[in-house]
């Protein structure tokens, strides 16, 4: 007789990609408007498309939500969001892939997809808002990503 086979978790990982978009100095933020963390601002993302790359994904992404083109710079940082309900029930398991990106045009941001608004914000006004996890922790790194791209003639930090 053959061994049971393992059960499938209910809850998969699912892999997603956001960007840190910054524009003369201010960040790109979107009010969430679905669950998770609905009502939270956030970077703009999502999931991770079959077959799509990973600039693909951040460029369209962005674009859905805020209506944008973006362009990612360097390599992109890891975030681990899990969440658990009472008892310790897995809700939810992302990996995010969070980019550094610079508007590739002048284009107005506007809400679309799933953000219900969207905003630029100076680093400092953000510790004021209801925020999604660590969001503090991937302005500093994607802030920080950007100067070192404008240090070694990367470009310009509001994307000129």
């Amino acid at each position: 007789m053959a061994a049971p086979s393992p059960a499938v978790p209910a809850v998969l990982p699912r892999l997603g990609v956001s960007a840190g978009v910054w524009r003369d100095g201010r960040i790109l933020l979107v009010r969430r408007g679905k669950a998770p963390w609905q009502g939270a601002w956030s970077l703009p993302g999502g999931h991770l498309e079959p077959g799509e790359s990973l600039h693909d994904a951040v460029r369209r992404e962005v674009a859905e939500e805020t209506g944008l083109p973006v362009l990612p710079v360097g390599a992109p940082f890891v975030n681990e969001l899990i969440r658990r309900g009472t008892g310790g029930t897995l809700l939810s398991h992302h990996v995010l892939l969070v980019y550094a990106a610079v508007p590739s045009d002048d284009t107005v941001a506007v809400a679309g997809d799933d953000a219900a608004a969207v905003g630029w914000f100076a680093p400092a006004d953000i510790a004021a808002l209801e925020t999604t996890p660590e969001l503090g922790i991937f302005v500093a790194k994607t802030r920080a990503r950007l100067e070192t791209s404008m240090a070694a003639g990367g470009g310009a930090l509001d994307g000129e």
